[in-house]
């Protein structure tokens, strides 16, 4: 036993007190700050992710936005194909609001674009505009244009990590928001395009009806699968905010999507005409709008919520680490002074012995 450790009593030998507990504090310090650091830097990087979650969440937040404008659009130009009535004043309002809509995306893009690495997306989806401007009656442009802003929409959700949400709770929450509903007003849209070609007769009506009805199925089957998110994300949470209102908007949005689905029957469509299926398609895009935007409003709380105790516990372990720090300061340098006294008297004794 005194071979193991003849090494380290003979460096100890060699230094003074001081030295020694200087020593043997470093020897304790050094692995408990390693551990500290590795601790700061994991939690760190846990925020950082989830901040840049918030930042793509605010991004895809004024994508459902300039998506509805878009699914607008697209529906005009559809019923145009087919309608006599004219529609030139409801594309040119829908132009406006998707230029405004795509403005305000634009500066978005400026603040958050480089982060989320959107220059090339975001430059298809300006070119795509572009040619919907030039010909808004065509709707293969704004069919082109949907899938520009799609595509954005993944982009976003993968560069901020949106797409590798740890928790369940905020993970089924963005499966909603990126890509449940950008996907369900596409394909909805494009039922209602065939359901109005299938109501116009010609000889594509028999095929179009066909379309119609499995792009129906493709719609109750999104329908179904947003219902489980949500479901599996109000199980999976400790926080209560933001519900209600989900539940409220879900609700609205369900009867206005059942309303435009029975009214695309071919020969209901017959029957109620453009302006019918023009006003039920606005109404159930105000209120999937809504609905997607309390979605992202309960996301970027809960991923508020994240950071903020991350970052508390941060705080937490600093200040524990501190104060158990200055306690062992404080109790090393009291036994520093009761050996110091402790020599003294033993080298007093000697010296009156002698």
């Amino acid at each position: 036993m005194r071979r193991f450790f003849a090494p380290v009593a003979r460096l100890l030998d060699q230094l003074r007190y001081s030295q020694k507990f200087l020593l043997i504090s470093f020897l304790f310090a050094f692995p408990l700050a390693l551990m500290l650091l590795q601790f700061l830097a994991e939690t760190q990087r846990q925020v950082s992710l989830s901040e840049a979650e918030l930042n793509g969440a605010a991004y895809i937040r004024q994508l459902h936005r300039v998506q509805d404008a878009v699914i607008r659009g697209w529906l005009v130009a559809d019923l145009a194909q087919v309608s006599n009535a004219s529609t030139d004043m409801e594309l040119q309002q829908t132009l406006v609001l998707m230029r405004a809509e795509l403005e305000a995306l634009g500066t978005l893009d400026g603040q958050l674009g480089v982060a989320l690495g959107t220059a090339a997306h975001y430059a298809a989806l300006q070119v795509a505009s572009e040619t919907v401007s030039d010909d808004p009656q065509n709707a293969t442009n704004w069919i082109m244009l949907d899938e520009a802003m799609r595509a954005l929409v993944d982009q976003v959700g993968n560069a901020s990590n949106l797409i590798l949400d740890p928790d369940l709770d905020t993970y089924y929450l963005m499966d909603v928001a990126v890509l449940r509903l950008p996907m369900l007003r596409s394909v909805t849209a494009k039922q209602i395009g065939a359901s109005v070609l299938a109501s116009s007769g010609g000889d594509d009506a028999l095929a179009e009806r066909e379309r119609m009805l499995v792009l129906n199925g493709e719609v109750r089957e999104t329908w179904s699968a947003i219902e489980h998110s949500l479901t599996v994300s109000q199980t999976n949470t400790g926080s209560q905010a933001g519900l209600e209102l989900i539940a409220r908007a879900n609700e609205d949005v369900a009867g206005f999507r059942r309303t435009l689905i029975d009214m695309t029957g071919a020969e209901r469509l017959r029957l109620v005409g453009a302006d019918s299926l023009l006003s039920a398609s606005r109404k159930w895009l105000t209120a999937e709008n809504t609905f997607a935007q309390s979605i992202l409003a309960r996301l970027e709380t809960l991923l508020t919520a994240r950071i903020d105790a991350m970052r508390q516990r941060q705080w937490a372990t600093l200040a524990v680490t501190a104060l158990s720090l200055l306690i062992v300061a404080y109790a090393w340098a009291g036994f520093y002074v009761s050996v110091q006294d402790s020599v003294g008297v033993l080298r007093n004794t000697a010296a009156a012995l002698v």
